[in-house]
């Protein structure tokens, strides 16, 4: 009797020290840990070299508009477009109250694939009014030629792009130019039409 409760004792001892990740001697064990895996295993899609994988949507972002245009605008709706195989690529955002529209682009340059570019690659930043309203149309070739975008995730098979873009001064024809605070615009979209 005193045999089967000691080994009873013994199991139950045994049984509850299974998730130490030290073992008798102290040095460590395997544990459940999974912040060392390779991130190449914990990759999504198939191109886009980024470990992390496609994120989460932005949140809708606001930008002060200020100079021949002064304004507060809020972004909320993204879109994008590049047909496979196409040379043109355009991040679309528009505002829930439709009064301008932002994009970034490269038309006819883009080479498809993650990167970073300037406008010397061709990107031009717009911020246009839609129909209505007073008809203002500022441009990145327009105003000081700075606009940039850097795709850290590009990736045809699964159609998502992500990533980040500068608007820099964006000008209008009769010399006016306006400035975006904060520049910084997401580059994020789950479908590319």
């Amino acid at each position: 009797m005193r045999t089967g409760v000691l080994m009873l004792g013994l199991f139950a001892v045994v049984g509850c020290s299974g998730k130490s990740s030290e073992d008798e001697t102290g040095a460590a064990g395997p544990s459940d840990d999974t912040s060392e895996l390779d991130p190449e295993d914990t990759a999504e899609g198939g191109d886009t070299g980024d470990p992390v994988g496609f994120p989460d949507a932005p949140q809708p972002f606001t930008i002060a508009v200020s100079g021949a245009y002064s304004g507060s605008l809020t972004f909320d709706s993204p879109s994008c477009s590049h047909r496979t195989g196409s040379t043109t690529f355009r991040q679309f955002w528009r505002g829930s109250d439709h009064v301008f529209v932002l994009l970034v682009e490269m038309f006819d340059t883009f080479p498809g694939e993650t990167g970073a570019y300037t406008a010397a690659d061709g990107v031009r930043a717009r911020l246009q009014e839609e129909a209505g309203g007073s008809g203002y149309y500022f441009d990145s070739a327009t105003g000081n030629d700075s606009a940039t975008l850097e795709l850290e995730g590009f990736d045809t098979d699964l159609n998502e792009v992500w990533g980040a873009a500068t608007a820099g001064e964006l000008g209008d024809t009769s010399g006016g130019s306006v400035t975006l605070s904060p520049d910084a615009i997401p580059v994020w979209c789950d479908s590319m039409e």
